[in-house]
């Protein structure tokens, strides 16, 4: 188990397309960006074109030693964690071209385009998630509101691209296709919405709307179509959604879609050989979300947080256990109200020393401080409505917050999030690591992008025999040197650290390879055998063996032997986050791992 930090270059609370640039390819970068370098400011276009600011990530190194590669999401396959794996662009929000600003069209590819058309992209084995409308392959049911400026149609462009590189391929809308797939098949791209996956709550109270798998059907379809590869894969797997019930502030939709998380884990798992499989489960970030008040054991978490003197605010109303500092939480008419009833709000809740002034308008004027000039400007007065006569279980009961944001604007949370692990070289995850860390370990355990050149220094050969002599800190001895690993914020020449150094150190705890700016700096680590794990707001897997599986809610994999798989969701038996959960692993050689996250 470890920490790891979530902050971009240049914000203290990050996005999700950042972390993810981050634990999927190994450098941190600047907030909204994906896929590119601290050098590439928000709405850059030229300079996300430039290849020395380009990250690629651990699917295009996987990809580079002949593995195979797939990811799959409850959001669209376009949005901020799967694009990291494949797209490299200036502003997370260019899915498709109708988003992007016209004077950019025909310079600079949107996320869609890129996936089916650029190199990474076009060679992933398994697509699957949500986003019709992106690839301009709407049905006559989605009702899309917007089409493709270019009128492009991107499905049939993948479908007639495999065809003529002679690749059996299979596009599938639902889940009655996805399970006629077979594992004989080299690329499958599923699109089962227009836009995001629905939520499971909002499935299960009108089944007959919806027609959509499961994050464990497509989890472990994709893990049967990705074994059919003799070298390993890599998988990514989001539980997207998690992320989003937090924005929402609709804890129980996110708590649902964590559970869907954890089936998924668990699936993963049961087809895993944990001996030669790295699990890893972690967050790309938080969220603004807190457990408050003096709840009694056994509580329900959604409900309220009590009713004696010791959980009462000073108003005497009731809150709930789980509140958010900011989110649409806060809004009317089941959260506040404002009372206009001066008299009353001077005497039971404002004002009941009097001290208040009453403007002619029958509003309060709110001036404690006339000496010093400051005034605090009128006000109706804002009072809570008690919770406890609400419906908190509802599927789409907002959770109280303090600060008001407006629908899916609540914010994210800047904390460290932990990283979960099990299997091989899961110890490499001990302490405080820099999110950019769990490439870097990945990479190194499948013996892939910068991970392949300290496979070479210590000798490690593919294989499933070799792994148990891989797993030993002596195998890391003579491990290549970086040019010199420096502080947090310090540019340094992209390179490999001699990982005795890197779990030697303080606070970084692994070297900082920095691309770009002096604030841009990416925690890089090696690791001499074995798998290793990294996560971000989504999962990944890697490996060079026979299978492997992943599964989305932030989870990643990547190994060098045999077969592995993985899972998503914010929690597992193995391990557990929210807000924007991500697992991922990464191992040398048998099965290789499971990892799941979500973010936005």
């Amino acid at each position: 188990m470890a920490l790891v930090k979530t902050y971009n270059t240049d914000k203290q609370v990050p996005d999700s397309a950042a972390t993810a640039t981050a634990y999927l390819g190994g450098v941190k970068t600047n907030w909204f960006t994906v896929g590119v370098d601290s050098r590439v400011q928000l709405d850059d276009c030229f300079a996300s074109l430039q290849r020395e600011n380009q990250v690629d990530s651990i699917l295009a190194w996987a990809q580079a030693e002949g593995k195979r590669t797939g990811f799959v999401t409850t959001t669209r396959i376009t949005h901020a964690t799967p694009a990291a794996t494949y797209a490299h662009t200036s502003n997370r929000t260019w899915e498709y071209d109708q988003r992007m600003p016209a004077q950019f069209r025909g310079i600079c590819k949107d996320i869609a385009d890129q996936l089916i058309t650029d190199n990474t992209g076009r060679n992933i084995n398994v697509m699957m998630g949500g986003g019709r409308e992106m690839f301009g392959a709407c049905t006559s049911s989605d009702n899309c509101e917007t089409t493709r400026v270019d009128g492009r149609n991107l499905v049939n462009e993948w479908l007639s691209d495999k065809e003529q590189r002679g690749l059996d391929a299979e596009y599938v809308s639902n889940p009655s296709e996805l399970q006629s797939v077979s594992s004989d098949t080299d690329y499958v791209l599923g699109l089962f919405s227009k836009s995001h996956l629905p939520y499971k709550l909002d499935i299960d109270a009108a089944p007959a709307n919806f027609d959509i798998p499961s994050l464990e059907e497509m989890m472990l379809k994709a893990i049967q179509v990705l074994e059919k590869g003799n070298n390993g894969f890599v998988l990514l797997v989001e539980g997207g959604r998690i992320d989003h019930g937090l924005h929402h502030d609709w804890t129980r939709k996110a708590l649902e879609e964590t559970l869907e998380f954890d089936h998924a884990i668990t699936a993963a798992k049961k087809v895993l050989d944990i001996d030669e499989t790295l699990v890893v489960v972690t967050a790309d970030h938080s969220h603004p979300i807190t457990i408050n008040g003096y709840p009694e054991r056994g509580n329900d978490i959604l409900g309220i947080a009590g009713h004696d003197k010791f959980s009462l605010g000073a108003d005497g109303l009731p809150y709930t256990t789980i509140m958010y500092t900011n989110g649409p939480g806060f809004m009317m008419p089941n959260k506040y109200a404002v009372k206009v009833d001066v008299d009353e709000m001077k005497k039971n809740i404002m004002d009941p020393t009097g001290a208040l002034e009453q403007d002619d308008d029958n509003e309060i004027d709110v001036d404690n401080e006339p000496s010093s000039g400051i005034s605090h400007g009128k006000s109706h007065m804002v009072v809570r409505v008690d919770q406890s006569k609400v419906d908190y279980k509802d599927k789409d009961y907002r959770h109280l917050a303090a600060v008001p944001r407006k629908v899916f604007d609540g914010t994210h949370g800047g904390e460290d999030v932990a990283v979960y692990a099990e299997g091989p070289m899961s110890h490499l995850f001990h302490r405080l690591h820099e999110q950019s860390y769990v490439a870097y370990v990945m990479a190194t355990a499948a013996c892939m992008g910068p991970g392949l050149k300290i496979c070479q220094e210590t000798g490690r050969a593919f294989g499933g025999n070799q792994f148990n002599n891989l797993i030993s800190n002596s195998a890391f001895a003579s491990s290549v040197a970086s040019s010199g690993p420096n502080r947090i914020g310090q540019p340094i020449l992209p390179g490999f650290v001699n990982p005795l150094q890197l779990l030697g150190r303080h606070v970084s705890v692994g070297s900082l390879a920095s691309r770009g700016a002096a604030a841009s700096s990416s925690a890089s680590a090696s690791s001499g055998a074995g798998a290793s794990a990294s996560s971000g707001a989504g999962a990944s897997f890697a490996s060079s063996g026979s299978a492997s599986a992943a599964s989305s809610g932030g989870a990643s994999t990547a190994t060098a032997g045999g077969a592995t798989s993985a899972s998503t969701g914010a929690t597992s038996t193995a391990s557990a986050a929210s807000g924007g959960a991500a697992a991922s692993a990464a191992s040398a050689s048998g099965a290789s791992s499971a990892s799941a996250a979500s973010g936005c």
